[in-house]
């Protein structure tokens, strides 16, 4: 992944400048960039989401925000530069209740009260949450971390999925984000959506989210493991009653998440 070799080669780069440079603060702070961004690319090459520390409730330890400030910076630089020249709006809808919206700042409140979007799902590991999404009884807020261009594990898939599946049933609107609204909250969207319309393939329902916003895209990756969730979804009948009693009966026998595994003898 080219992604990977950008944050080597940045690591790599920083340490030699730390070396060679003569002045010994601007020597520490090129060290600290080596460092965080040497910590990225380990993250990335073992895909370990959790090195960031993010917890559920979408808070970061300020110890590690510190670590991380080098590489956070250098994001969030480029990130505002894609989202300015950005033509399609920061959140929009695709489904019933259902929203793909890149990251949430204040500003955006006005817009999920507006349109009573109460349930937020967050697909960022790296980035903290919104504040009043975390603190304001009005929304209900679920992180799942996931490092940029890769997948969650299953396990941690279904349990989104379950968990937007009850906010749906509770007749709340769900918005998933994740930086820029462009891949990682489009994967979970459309594994979302495969798993209530079996019927559909990966390409129609990404279609069905291109009509309406027309940055949203998959890498290889994320288009792999979709493919999968779709083949199972269509696997016959007699299997998918097995990986239901399977999955539902003997391991995750409750309520959320027996709504999406019952979609499966569906």
């Amino acid at each position: 992944m080219f992604i990977i070799k950008y944050y080597i080669l940045i690591a790599i780069a920083c340490l030699l400048v730390a070396i060679w440079i003569p002045n010994i603060v601007l020597s520490v702070l090129f060290f600290w960039c080596f460092l965080s961004m040497s910590l990225v690319s380990i993250a990335y090459i073992f895909d370990i989401p959790a090195i960031f520390r993010k917890r559920q409730n979408g808070k970061i330890a300020r110890w590690i925000r510190w670590a991380f400030i080098p590489f956070l910076l250098a994001i969030k630089v480029y990130n505002a530069w894609v989202i300015k020249r950005d033509k399609v709006d920061p959140i929009q809808k695709v489904g019933q209740k259902l929203y793909v919206s890149r990251r949430l700042f204040p500003s955006d409140l006005s817009y999920l009260k507006e349109n009573n979007i109460t349930a937020i799902v967050d697909v960022t590991a790296e980035f903290v949450g919104l504040e009043s999404a975390m603190t304001d009884d009005h929304f209900h807020y679920f992180n799942i971390p996931v490092l940029d261009h890769k997948v969650p594990s299953l396990t941690r898939l279904r349990h989104t999925l379950n968990w937007i599946d009850t906010q749906m049933n509770q007749s709340r609107a769900v918005v998933v984000h994740c930086a820029l609204g462009r891949g990682r909250s489009v994967f979970v969207v459309v594994a979302y959506l495969l798993a209530k319309n079996p019927s559909l393939s990966v390409e129609q329902v990404l279609k069905q989210i291109n009509d309406v916003r027309n940055t949203a895209k998959l890498n290889n990756l994320q288009r792999r493991k979709n493919n999968k969730i779709a083949t199972y979804k269509k696997a016959p009948r007699l299997v998918n009653v097995v990986l239901f009693y399977r999955h539902c009966v003997y391991r995750y026998f409750d309520i959320s998440s027996f709504s999406i595994c019952k979609a499966a003898t569906q």
